[in-house]
């Protein structure tokens, strides 16, 4: 079964991804903040990570929680980020 890792601080929004994912058959871990996110992806390795861009604690995905995604990942610091899946706030 294939794993989302999905790190988003609005409870509603959060709820519905956890939700739509899990009904999809994806097993489905959540973080609240951009730490704890951060700690997931490294213990879980996940297979999809969906990241907000602007969170508490660590709020810089191209710094601190891009880089533990890819390094868990076996990636190192040549992971690259897709500018078509990167959503802005506004």
């Amino acid at each position: 079964m294939k794993s989302v890792l999905i790190v988003e601080d609005n409870q509603a929004m959060l709820r519905g991804l956890e939700d739509n994912f899990a009904m999809k058959g994806y097993r489905v871990k959540t973080a609240p903040d951009g730490e704890r996110g951060l700690h997931a992806a490294l213990a879980g390795r996940p297979d999809l990570v969906i990241l907000d861009i602007m969170l508490p604690k660590l709020n810089d995905p191209s710094a601190e929680a891009g880089y533990a995604y890819h390094h868990a990942h076996g990636q190192g610091s040549r992971g690259r980020r897709d500018p078509r899946t990167e959503r802005r706030g506004g």
